[in-house]
């Protein structure tokens, strides 16, 4: 699990929220970097294969940012997924 606070100066981790393929960074996304004072720097925008394209039209900061809050979504979603029992059979 990982915390996008800018106020923690001990979270240390790049963390990427966005579209994947692969297992790669690929698509419109933010990848939040922490600098050593404790800020926290996003770069917004396009993505290609692990490389950081930049803000270009077809992704722009806020499509990035859009799509980052749905891949938050989508994670806390499955987080919180939980599996329904099955209804008993009835005996007649």
């Amino acid at each position: 699990s990982s915390s996008s606070s800018s106020s923690s100066s001990s979270w240390s981790r790049r963390v990427y929220r966005g579209e994947w393929s692969e297992n790669n960074m690929h698509g419109c996304g933010v990848k939040l970097i922490p600098k050593g004072n404790g800020e926290i720097v996003p770069q917004e925008g396009e993505w290609l294969e692990d490389s950081y394209i930049g803000d270009v039209m077809t992704c722009s900061k806020y499509l990035s940012r859009k799509k980052a809050m749905e891949a938050d979504h989508a994670a806390r979603g499955a987080r919180e997924f939980k599996v329904k029992p099955q209804p008993r059979a009835r005996r007649g």
